[in-house]
């Protein structure tokens, strides 16, 4: 992948899109300021539910909406066919469309180039930015023969979470006018309008059985769905001629359906976005949207729980506080057992129980800069303190996992057995590798500690703000005995009975980028320094300063992966933890932006759009769960975003 820092442009070339197990890997995503978005992989084959080409937001019922799920094109020049399309059946993949992609770009909108005998047919897909319109545009694009072009839609009208199927008492008619055409299939859903400026629509009523989506697979417990085809337009195009289409749930009567100057005004609008937000146009329109209503919902019921709360951390700052921000922090506490919270949003059971430490400890770190960004004292109820507190409790009584406060004012978790740790290293007989005093446990755990004081405080009860800042006093005491280590400039890792380990892993960077600062200026800069020496890379902060090997360890593949990761996500916090001690430096933000700009376009990981949790060396081993991809996206996002402000003329 190639990326070019004048044209914005992102491209993909015919070595990776036909080579189907890597192309399905890469994603791309379009949306607009009204919630609607489309969404695929760079072939065009839907590999997940949430893909489709239109999927709007539906207010009253806060939820998103599939309408149409995508466009299968086929071409024939003289009496020859070639399917353009590429579909993953339950039984079968067919066709095989990718096989005539020349390129994919994002420039800035995704653009399809297919190659077909001598002929080249150019696919531009993109939506207006202020209204629920998708623009579709055909061109061939060279001399030579007529081409007969045929598109076949496929409709889901669904709800974005679920799968359609072949029902009976579907409305099938298709009501046709002049150069336009609408579908009406269920009397609960949208209709779906559409305007075409050449050629003509021909209705069918034909069902397509078994779409598999097999990224579905591993979140769901089924990936297969029906899909209906109303019929199909179809176009004779002459060299350079073009077919355009505009889709919409809502009327099209007003639409000045003029390509070029659609085109124009929504490049315009994006490039107006790039010089707001002072950095690359597409990262701007992939990491802040002005409104929060396609992720939100995500995160209400998909994600990994941490995740989530890392994710939100982010999105608060960049929409300045929000109502559903606060009603999804409310709806975690109601998860709360024992202190504890299940390793999903959605609290699903998992076949190994594990219980991470930290992940209930970023609640408080959550509703601290909640408060910090909105001055919102109606947040801190009495639910919400009494929530916290409970936590706090429950980790000084001690609770599962093995995770409890000792009489050093610090939390033990976990032991060789008993995983706790966000992260998960094991050895392949299964034992944990890292357990005991984790550092990034302990650091949040004085910061929660710290965090209870103040919002005891800010709504007057200072009793109990002493009492916390006192218990706070002794841990962050025995904090600095047992984790830093001044003869080399780091923290310990993790520190268990007699071992302490001093492997200087991106975790260091926690403690450093926190609410409430756990060092002194000058070992918090030295240990900020070596993490720019040995773990910082312009694409985030490296796992760890060591690289094992499989010939010389007994580390699980995932140990294995993860020393050789980078993760993406970390820089929101190194950026945190420079603007603290490296203020001296007047030119720190405008140098950060320059050194992470390669990140913006992710020339050695692929990913195109929705980015990974962590870009790994080993171009084999690239996660792309959904989850990872928003946790990187808004703290990308966010880390420009405090550049920005950085930045800005005093």
């Amino acid at each position: 992948m190639q990326g070019n820092e004048k044209s914005m442009r992102f491209s993909f070339n015919k070595k990776v899109l036909r080579n189907f197990k890597q192309s399905t890997q890469y994603e791309w995503l379009e949306f607009n300021e009204e919630g609607a978005y489309a969404s695929s992989t760079i072939i065009g084959m839907n590999t997940r539910r949430e893909h489709g080409l239109l999927n709007i937001y539906d207010s009253k019922k806060n939820r998103h909406l599939s309408i149409l799920s995508k466009l299968e094109e086929s071409v024939f020049i003289d009496t020859h066919l070639y399917e353009l399309s590429t579909n993953q059946y339950e039984d079968v993949l067919f066709p095989h469309g990718y096989n005539y992609l020349e390129s994919f770009d994002l420039d800035p909108f995704p653009t399809f180039t297919f190659s077909i005998e001598d002929r080249l047919l150019k696919k531009t897909v993109f939506l207006l930015n202020d209204i629920n319109i998708l623009v579709v545009r055909y061109e061939l694009k060279n001399q030579g023969k007529p081409v007969k072009l045929v598109i076949k839609p496929f409709l889901s009208v669904r709800n974005s979470h679920d799968l359609a199927r072949d029902i009976a008492g579907l409305n099938t008619d298709s009501y046709l006018g002049q150069s336009f055409v609408r579908f009406a299939p269920k009397n609960d859903m949208p209709e779906l309008n559409v305007l075409f400026n050449r050629g003509e629509f021909l209705p069918a009523s034909l069902w397509y059985h078994k779409f598999k989506y097999p990224r579905d697979l591993e979140r769901y417990s089924s990936g297969t769905e029906d899909l209906f085809n109303p019929g199909f337009f179809q176009v004779l195009l002459k060299p350079y001629e073009t077919l355009d289409l505009y889709f919409s749930t809502e009327s099209l009567d007003e639409l000045d359906a003029d390509f070029e100057a659609l085109y124009r005004s929504e490049l315009m609008h994006r490039l107006s976005s790039e010089q707001e937000a002072g950095y690359n146009a597409t990262l701007s329109r992939l990491l802040l949207p002005q409104k929060d209503r396609l992720f939100l919902s995500f995160l209400e019921t998909d994600f990994s729980m941490r995740k989530t709360l890392l994710s939100l951390l982010a999105l608060l700052h960049l929409e300045q506080g929000s109502e559903k921000i606060k009603k999804i922090f409310n709806n975690i506490l109601k998860k709360v057992d024992s202190g504890l919270l299940p390793l999903e949003i959605e609290g699903k059971k998992s076949k190994t129980p594990a219980f991470f430490a930290d992940t209930p400890l970023w609640l408080f770190v959550l509703a601290y800069y909640y408060y910090e960004v909105t001055k919102d004292k109606n947040f801190l109820t009495s639910d919400v303190l009494d929530s916290l507190k409970g936590i706090l409790h429950s980790f000084i009584r001690g609770t599962s996992g093995n995770i409890h406060m000792d009489k050093s004012g610090l939390i033990f978790s976990g032991s060789r057995e008993v995983q706790s740790s966000m992260l998960p290293l094991k050895a392949t007989d299964g034992s944990v590798l890292r357990y005991g005093y984790l550092l990034e446990v302990n650091a949040l755990w004085y910061n929660a500690l710290r965090i209870m004081g103040a919002l005891y405080r800010i709504v007057g009860k200072q009793r109990s703000a002493n009492k916390y800042e006192k218990n706070a006093k002794k841990t962050l005491k025995s904090f600095k005995a047992v984790f830093v280590d001044e003869t080399n400039n780091r923290l310990f890792d993790f520190v268990s009975y007699q071992e302490k380990d001093s492997t200087f892993r991106s975790i260091q960077i926690i403690p450093l980028s926190l609410p409430f600062p756990l060092l002194e200026d000058e070992i918090a800069k030295k240990i900020l320094s070596k993490i720019d020496e040995v773990l910082v890379s312009p694409f985030g902060l490296k796992f760890s300063d060591k690289i094992e090997h499989p010939a010389n360890t007994n580390q699980t593949p995932f140990t294995l992966f993860s020393n050789e990761a980078i993760w993406i996500w970390m820089i929101s916090f190194y950026v945190r933890a420079c603007l603290r001690y490296k203020q001296e430096n007047p030119h720190l933000g405008a140098d950060l932006t320059k050194y992470f700009q390669p990140l913006v376009h992710l020339k050695d990981s692929g990913i195109l759009g929705m980015y990974p949790e962590g870009v790994c060396l080993n171009d084999s081993l690239q996660p792309l769960e959904a989850d990872d991809s928003f946790l990187a996206m808004t703290n990308i996002s966010l880390a420009f975003h405090l550049l920005k402000i950085q930045s800005a003329p005093k």
